[in-house]
């Protein structure tokens, strides 16, 4: 029975993808630390959490970008990612661009606690963001509902503070021998 338990878990560990994002100060500002990212299996919400430092106090635009490039002041990540050519919107949203994560709180001290569960966002198939960028935005995403073609292309959310590339840690292998 303890076989097939560890056999079982093993097999939900192959399906499940880690991954993690470090910001080194690459935008704008001096931004810095790291978000983590995981998938229980292909159909689960991807769960980001971290904490990042050095933004200003308030909300942050906070989207992955259709390139894993942090060239040119994070400018080479290219657009929000949106493979299936819809509108900006917020997370929840119907319609919304596959990056569209919402806002970021930074709090008095410059830290924001990054807790995102997404429905849209997967790190397997077709449309993976693994080696995309994750961008921060130096203001507000006002998720697609500012009334101009700005809002519904970017959520207006301004320059990029931060930017990292999403990539996968390899799962670690258990120490037993089966």
């Amino acid at each position: 029975m303890i076989q097939f338990c560890f056999l079982l878990a093993l097999i939900r560990s192959s399906l499940a993808m880690d991954a993690v994002c470090v910001f080194a100060g690459d935008g704008n500002g001096q931004v810095t630390g790291e978000v983590h990212l995981f998938n229980a299996h292909e159909d689960a919400e991807t769960e980001i959490h971290g904490v990042v430092v050095g933004l200003t106090p308030g909300l942050h635009g906070f989207h992955i970008h259709a390139q894993g490039d942090l060239g040119d002041h994070c400018k080479a990540a290219g657009g929000h990612f949106n493979p299936g050519g819809a509108a900006h919107g917020a997370p929840g949203d119907q319609e919304r661009h596959m990056g569209d994560l919402g806002n970021i709180d930074v709090d008095a001290m410059g830290q924001a606690d990054i807790k995102i569960d997404d429905h849209v966002a997967k790190m397997s198939g077709e449309n993976s963001i693994l080696g995309k960028a994750i961008v921060i935005h130096e203001g507000m995403d006002d998720l697609g509902r500012g009334g101009d073609e700005g809002s519904i292309t970017t959520g207006n959310a301004g320059p990029r503070a931060a930017c990292c590339i999403i990539t996968e840690i390899s799962q670690p292998t258990p120490p037993y021998n089966l």
